[in-house]
């Protein structure tokens, strides 16, 4: 009963998910905006954490961790950037890692194909780690390790979308696209501009 209604909510996300991710023609008026993303955040974190909580078929909470690898990761070295400069952690910018691609020369499609793409590596390698019986506390720890080499990489904005930028030639060669012309490319670092309150962080 428990995994039908979890995977009820699943699908229901799903469906009305379809309208966003991939752009479509004529181009969509209707966009997710701030509130639909963080409820639809709490809607997959509350899925994939319920799920460890099933003793019908539970999946372990390191395995949670690696399904949804791109927001977890994304939110906490934010957090730990937005600190370090002085910034409240709910302080709006441009350092979310869509933001990075996108800047790279990443298109919608090739963003979300990419970042698809890792997640399913991520859990599926993972999966079957712990199927060969890997402990669990090294797979943490290659988490801790992921999180620790992206916040490295991202202290600098502009090393971080050369990395991207190097990806988006590697996957995507041959696949051009035209960015609007009214869409802002930021390359500036955050090290170079005065951090909340007037100090450096």
């Amino acid at each position: 009963m428990g995994q039908f209604s979890i995977g009820g909510v699943g699908q229901f996300f799903i469906g009305a998910d379809n309208n966003f991710p991939m752009p479509r023609r004529p181009r969509a008026r209707v966009f997710l905006g701030n509130a639909g993303s963080a409820f639809l955040g709490f809607s997959i974190a509350w899925i994939v954490f319920r799920l460890t909580q099933n003793a019908g078929h539970p999946v372990n909470p390191v395995l949670a961790l690696w399904l949804i690898p791109v927001p977890v990761i994304d939110c906490l070295v934010l957090i730990v950037r937005r600190f370090r400069h002085g910034r409240s952690p709910f302080a709006a910018d441009r350092n979310h890692v869509h933001h990075l691609m996108r800047d790279a020369g990443f298109s919608t499609v090739q963003l979300v194909l990419t970042l698809a793409g890792f997640s399913l590596l991520g859990g599926l390698l993972v999966g079957q780690a712990m199927r060969l019986d890997v402990p669990n506390p090294l797979l943490m720890g290659l988490f801790v390790a992921a999180w620790a080499g992206w916040c490295a990489l991202t202290l600098r904005r502009r090393r971080a979308c050369a990395m991207f930028a190097a990806l988006h030639r590697a996957l995507f060669a041959g696949w051009e696209w035209t960015r609007p012309a009214n869409e802002p490319v930021d390359l500036i670092d955050e090290d170079d501009e005065p951090s909340f309150g007037g100090k450096r962080g």
